[in-house]
């Protein structure tokens, strides 16, 4: 597996252009007035993750792709602003890469450069045909439609030049629902649990972490003792006898409650798996 930071991996994705991701943006769509009908649909939008549902085939098949079944992983889509209004990086987990794009919002129309992705190799032959069928279509997405905006779970049709469309479900993006971008932070995980305190468990078993930084060339440095972590990290489950490189994103908790934890860890990567005999 090949892993590449975030600045670097963008460095090489804009290479070949010449161009930085708003040049990017911007040097493939129409610059034009921006209307300020469907703003609550933008920021419905961009405040959530979409994970696409269904596929509705153009003329002649025309932008088909398989889906796996409802249990299994499926593509997620984020739209993340940036600087400038109305764009910004259009982000697709849940592949065998991530892929990364930029995007462009005008009222209604959705424009999307072409999408690059992370260089890492998948045994499972039917997601990778849909990762590249994914990469292939975003670009002839013409408009979106948000339906449901002030529901728990809005619904969102992306229109594609071929005629197909897509439709996925949204759910608050991290940031959206702890008000706010999270810190970084980097946990390392020790491979068994310890005997811990808690007011509502007996005989509870708590997580031994301790704290690390990566320099700028990614070299880990440890920078804290072992200690008990009490607390739950929202979306990691701990499997004994791994030792994990963990990074998170960490929300402050406005009016926490007495003995509570004063802030919220989310899974964000799994860095490092070891596993420990």
């Amino acid at each position: 597996m090949l892993h590449m930071t975030r600045s670097t991996w963008m460095k090489t994705m804009l290479a070949a252009t010449g161009l930085g991701l708003a040049q990017a943006v911007w040097a493939v769509t129409p610059q034009v007035s921006q209307p300020q009908a469907g703003e609550q649909a933008l920021q419905t939008l961009t405040r959530n993750v979409w994970q696409l549902q269904r596929v509705t085939p153009g003329a002649d098949r025309a932008g088909a792709l398989r889906l796996p079944g409802p249990s299994a992983r499926r593509p997620e889509l984020r739209f993340v602003p940036e600087a400038r209004p109305h764009q910004g990086r259009l982000v697709v987990s849940q592949l065998c890469n991530t892929l990364q794009g930029g995007y462009w919002v005008n009222g209604h129309q959705l424009r999307a450069t072409q999408v690059s992705a992370t260089l890492m190799a998948c045994a499972d032959r039917a997601r990778m045909q849909l990762e590249r069928g994914v990469a292939e279509q975003l670009p002839k997405v013409t408009g979106y439609q948000v339906t449901g905006e002030r529901s728990p779970q809005p619904q969102l049709e992306l229109r594609f030049s071929d005629g197909s469309r897509w439709q996925l479900a949204g759910t608050l993006t991290d940031e959206a629902r702890h008000g706010g971008p999270g810190e970084r932070v980097f946990l390392e995980v020790a491979p068994e649990q310890v005997s811990c305190n808690h007011p509502l468990m007996r005989d509870a078993r708590c997580l031994r972490v301790r704290p690390l930084r990566y320099d700028e060339a990614g070299r880990k440095q440890v920078v804290g003792d072992w200690q008990v972590y009490s607390g739950q990290i929202e979306g990691y489950r701990h499997e004994r006898g791994l030792r994990q490189v963990l990074r998170l994103k960490r929300y402050p908790v406005a009016r926490p409650a007495a003995d509570a934890p004063s802030h919220v860890d989310v899974l964000d990567l799994i860095v490092e798996t070891e596993r420990v005999r």
